[in-house]
């Protein structure tokens, strides 16, 4: 799956498996639609932990190599859990 795919699908477009593909594909029979489905949702969880990381690491603001602004740490967090991916 392409990075521009994976946009699309996230975006709610259609994730064409192959060309020609509408949505009329179904999830269920289709494994590179269940691939892409996976992939999502994969990303989708890890982005959500990050975000309970950066939540938790800001309920404590003295933590070691803490800047204090949310905004950074959740920006190293994401960047590590896309790295991860």
């Amino acid at each position: 799956m392409s990075y521009s795919d994976f946009i699309s699908f996230a975006k709610g477009g259609v994730f064409q498996c192959r060309p020609g593909c509408t949505e009329e594909c179904s999830l269920e029979e289709c494994p590179a639609h269940q691939r892409a489905f996976r992939y999502f949702e994969d990303v989708v969880l890890r982005l959500d932990e990050a975000e309970k990381s950066v939540r938790e690491l800001m309920a404590k603001p003295s933590a070691e190599g803490s800047t204090g602004n949310w905004r950074v740490e959740r920006a190293k967090l994401i960047k590590v859990q896309s790295e991860e991916i």
